[in-house]
């Protein structure tokens, strides 16, 4: 990756944090680099969606599950650059579900049967309920936004994993991230615990439930990490 492609991706990326309203997250992120990891986060309950009204949104329109070979599309997403190998990876514990239109990927999804992890990835927070999966790193290509392909994605998505036999499903939305709580109260999802992670690289730190609504996963009140989580979930 060149450090020009990469600059642009920075610079975008930043100008879509303030587009959006997400100035104090872009701060607990820069503090994250910086190695120090402060976010107020909701885990929240999603049941499938049965809005008729986000069932289809035109023959342009297709969703699938991605095939491996089509993951880098995924990490050359711009704004999300990501590692192709990392993508690679989670393909043990789920799959990418993506929207296309005329065959070019526009939005995209992932689900994990594995394990609720803490807000930052990597390390579990608890088991997964029966028959529930987490639903988690959901992004729509700029220029497609503003046309509800997300909760069309999240409609089919739903969908496909409920003849799976998932009933119901899992995410993290971080508390200062007012978009995606706003999606998620607008299609029915139910913010049942608000926990804080908090930690400071190679030491470690804590993740701690700060209040629950619902008791739908067996979560730690209290829970030690020994060292940083990593990004990727």
């Amino acid at each position: 990756m060149s450090n020009m492609t990469l600059s642009n991706s920075i610079r975008a990326r930043l100008a879509a944090r303030f587009k959006y309203g997400l100035v104090t997250q872009e701060i607990l992120d820069r503090l994250t680099r910086c190695g120090v990891c402060f976010y107020p986060y909701f885990l929240v309950r999603e049941l499938p969606m049965k809005r008729a009204e986000l069932a289809e949104l035109g023959d342009r329109f297709e969703s699938r599950f991605l095939e491996p070979v089509e993951l880098v599309e995924v990490s050359k997403m711009p704004q999300r650059l990501r590692d192709l190998a990392r993508l690679e990876k989670r393909l043990q514990h789920g799959k990418c579900f993506g929207v296309f239109v005329s065959g070019q990927l526009v939005a995209y999804t992932w689900y994990s049967s594995d394990k609720i992890p803490v807000v930052n990835g990597g390390l579990a927070l608890c088991p997964l309920p029966k028959n529930t999966l987490y639903l988690y790193d959901t992004y729509v290509r700029p220029e497609f936004r503003g046309q509800r392909i997300a909760g069309f994605m999240r409609h089919q998505l739903h969908r496909a994993l409920a003849t799976q036999g998932a009933s119901s499903f899992i995410g993290i939305t971080l508390a200062f991230n007012k978009s995606s709580r706003r999606f998620n109260s607008k299609f029915g999802a139910q913010e049942f615990e608000m926990r804080l992670l908090f930690t400071i690289a190679k030491l470690g730190g804590v993740d701690m439930r700060l209040s629950q609504r619902e008791k739908f996963a067996e979560t730690p009140r209290f829970k030690r990490l020994p060292h940083a989580a990593g990004r990727d979930r």
